[in-house]
């Protein structure tokens, strides 16, 4: 028996062992007061750059993962270059907000709009969270952390992992995936079975309770996490 055991949603029919690395991409904002004319300069920059980043991304994952994965970063630049929220963002500017907390206020409305909805809808937050985190960072100059460059054996534990997030997880090093939301039409989950990593979602609260550095066995097919688990649960 495992010391604990969570129950979460299995999304591929895969086992894997090792060692919880806790991952939290929380962006710090500025102070709330910027001038004008640079702030929207700021932002001009930064899509600029986003888009960029993400035709790189999108053809290094048709590469890696699948050309049908890969399409998620053609709806990421769509999303940057949506006039709605532009629109809201260069408002947000223009009555002194730093670009970071514009956009962070046009994409937060439209992710709570999309979290209420069910399926493949709701997977659009989590889309465009990651559109706005990518930015946020490229306004803050906030470092993006290297999921690609896991130690061994990593298994990852997060409130929730976006497509970039997931589309850095090497296979090869990372032992698999948990987090506290998601579900299996969840770009985390459509990522996790191409790559076929071990991962479960939609743990919940409870997640946060796992220390970094503890030992997990994550079961992709029961959809269980054992927390702590004994030798032969582990070569099980």
């Amino acid at each position: 028996m495992a010391q604990r055991t969570l129950d979460g949603t299995g999304v591929t029919p895969r086992s894997g062992a090792g060692t919880v690395v806790r991952y939290d991409p929380t962006i710090t904002l500025p102070d709330p007061d910027g001038d004008p004319d640079a702030e929207r300069e700021h932002f001009v920059d930064a899509v600029e750059t986003a888009t960029a980043a993400l035709d790189a991304e999108r053809d290094a994952t048709a590469e890696r993962v699948g050309e049908a994965e890969a399409e998620v970063f053609e709806a990421h630049i769509q999303f940057l270059q949506d006039p709605t929220i532009e629109t809201a963002v260069e408002a947000s500017i223009e009555k002194g907000l730093p670009a970071a907390n514009a956009v962070d206020d046009a994409f937060g409305e439209h992710i709570a709009q999309f979290e209420k909805m069910d399926g493949r809808m709701a997977a659009r937050a989590d889309d465009l969270r990651d559109v706005r985190d990518r930015l946020l960072r490229l306004l803050t100059d906030g470092d993006r952390v290297n999921l690609a460059a896991l130690p061994a054996g990593s298994v990852v534990l997060a409130k929730r992992l976006t497509p970039s997030d997931t589309a850095q997880l090497d296979p090869e090093t990372v032992a698999g995936f948990a987090t506290a939301t998601g579900g299996r039409t969840s770009h985390a989950a459509i990522f996790a079975r191409s790559l076929a990593l071990p991962a479960v979602v939609g743990l919940g609260d409870e997640l946060n309770d796992i220390a970094d550095g503890a030992e997990v066995v994550v079961d992709g097919d029961s959809g269980e996490v054992l927390v702590g688990p004994y030798e032969d649960e582990r070569a099980a």
